[in-house]
């Protein structure tokens, strides 16, 4: 499946998560800086205004919050294969209620993973040699504070590259369609 509903970072703070990604992330071809609430997500032909509308009537009542990205840990796959290393909001619980008022709308979906985990993807490395690159990316991040008020569903384009479809604004704000 194509598509997926996630949090984009704004782009004036992606450029040095993605000096780091262009290096030492696999999808960094294929996806923005972006925390997934769900992927895979709904078939493409679903993705209309009418889930859109319904998407931004469920996240009526949650209000903007600021965020600090200054959370750098990983995921573990199991011995010899490397792991995720991720940067991680300094308060998850915002993204957590956020996927809590979400996850209803979505009975079918399989979720992957038993607790959700909110987080944009580096790197995948060695375990080993994860200290050293925590210390290095945070350095080169620093701190990252920005004010959510929206999420997207991203479609994959003929190019490959995961790109907006809808911004769907918390607060009951109109869903912006994006032409390819």
């Amino acid at each position: 499946m194509s598509t997926a509903l996630a949090f984009v970072l704004p782009e004036e703070l992606q450029e040095n998560i993605q000096k780091i990604r262009k290096n030492y992330d696999k999808a960094y071809v294929h996806w923005p800086p972006h925390i997934n609430f769900f992927f895979p997500f709904v078939p493409e032909y679903q993705i209309t205004e009418t889930l859109a509308k319904q998407i931004s009537e469920a996240l009526v009542n949650v209000k903007p919050f600021k965020v600090v990205f200054d959370n750098i840990s990983y995921f573990n796959f199991g011995r010899d294969k490397p792991i995720t290393i991720w940067l991680g909001p300094q308060d998850p619980k915002p993204f957590e209620e956020t996927f809590n008022v979400l996850k209803p709308l979505f009975p079918r979906l399989r979720i992957k993973h038993k607790n959700f985990t909110p987080h944009l993807t580096l790197a995948q490395k060695s375990y080993f040699q994860f200290r050293k690159c925590q210390e290095r990316f945070m350095k080169q991040i620093g701190p990252l504070e920005c004010t959510i008020d929206s999420i997207q569903i991203l479609e994959r384009y003929d190019s490959g590259a995961f790109k907006p479809k809808w911004t769907i604004y918390f607060g009951g704000k109109s869903p912006v369609f994006h032409k390819e």
